[in-house]
């Protein structure tokens, strides 16, 4: 069994939707709670409403094994 290594994700999108989504819908289910989807922390990081001029800089804790990634927790480091 591979050891299980922790990385600071420096956005969503370093993570990818693929991986996000998978992880956060792990059951495949329709219609998923919209704030645990990439597409709603992609679009607050991309849109610059989570950022660190605005206080909120994404540091997404990702948790690997054998370079796949098991688990994320979506964190942000509020510097104000």
């Amino acid at each position: 069994m591979a050891e299980l290594e922790a990385r600071i994700a420096p956005s969503a999108a370093a993570i990818g939707a693929g991986s996000w989504n998978g992880l956060a819908n792990p059951d495949g289910i329709a219609d998923p709670h919209p704030f645990t989807r990439y597409e709603f922390f992609a679009a607050l990081e991309e849109s610059g409403s989570a950022a660190g001029k605005t206080g909120w800089q994404p540091c997404h804790l990702v948790l690997e094994e054998a370079g796949q990634i098991k688990a994320l927790m979506p964190l942000y480091l509020k510097n104000h």
